[in-house]
């Protein structure tokens, strides 16, 4: 009778020990899913950014735009500003490789400031603190919280 009490700890201790390392490996696959989701997104940036880049090389004479840079400022400690990084650069993709010279800086700045957008189920507003242009569009920002308030 000792002897099957002890061999049902045995068996209880190691069916626990079992879910346990297989929690933490689920944990560690996620994250490593997460990772794999960023760079399959940095590269489909990069290939895009090549593209555009050697289509303009064949067609311009002048200095393009070769890169675009965004420095966000979040109010929220906790909020990854990569989202809303990626979110300007996709409205402004279409300037990798153009001219600098053919390039609406105004335009640029009224299409981003006081623009609202969605993350993480949050609305933020936009406001471009300064727009630079050279090889590279340097667009700098402060991201504000939308408080949605219910209409009564």
């Amino acid at each position: 009778m000792k002897m099957c009490g002890t061999i049902a700890l045995v068996l209880m201790g190691f069916l626990v020990g079992m879910a346990v390392a297989n929690m933490l490996i689920c944990h560690r696959v996620d994250n490593i899913m997460a990772i794999q989701k960023s760079l399959e997104m940095d590269l489909e940036e990069a290939q895009t950014k090549l593209e555009q880049l050697e289509k303009s090389n064949q067609e311009s004479s002048g200095p393009v735009v070769k890169d675009i840079l965004v420095a966000i400022e979040a109010p929220e400690r906790d909020f990854n500003t990569e989202d809303a990084q990626r979110y300007i650069k996709e409205l402004l993709r279409e300037q990798i490789g153009k001219e600098i010279e053919s390039i609406d800086i105004e335009l640029i700045y009224k299409v981003l400031d006081k623009r609202n957008a969605e993350f993480g189920g949050e609305s933020y507003t936009f406001k471009v603190q300064s727009v630079l242009l050279s090889e590279s569009l340097h667009i700098k920002a402060t991201m504000r919280k939308i408080n949605k308030t219910l209409p009564e």
